[in-house]
């Protein structure tokens, strides 16, 4: 049978696909919801944030200035933010984003890290 031959078919398959792909987004928003909650992370993002993004947030959640090593600790363990080939995120693309970001992020004197909005604690 052709999709010509039962057009209803194929409505109604139609309907059930984008049934699951909502249910499928509402899973995955759970699940971020629930990971947050197991870790203890204060740090609510939308999937596919940007690292500047995930940067920025755990900044805020944590409410003072962080060095690379510490941003990408918490960005790791709370698994924020991966590459696109699915590695962790290395300490030196934390560094380099803050770097060219400069608008969003201020380096302190002590190499800590802060954003350029907010005033330091």
């Amino acid at each position: 049978m052709t999709r010509e031959q039962n057009p209803e078919r194929l409505t109604h398959l139609s309907g059930v696909l984008a049934d699951l792909l909502r249910a499928r987004a509402a899973l995955a928003a759970a699940e971020r919801r629930a990971q947050s909650a197991l870790t203890g992370s204060p740090v609510a993002l939308q999937r596919g944030a940007t690292l500047h993004e995930v940067i920025a947030a755990v900044l805020r959640a944590n409410g003072s200035p962080m060095t690379s090593r510490e941003l990408t600790d918490q960005i790791v363990g709370q698994n924020l933010y991966r590459q696109r080939n699915g590695n962790p995120l290395p300490i030196s693309q934390t560094a380099a984003r803050v770097r060219n970001y400069s608008r969003l992020f201020q380096i302190m004197p002590d190499k800590r890290i802060w954003l350029v909005s907010l005033d330091t604690p």
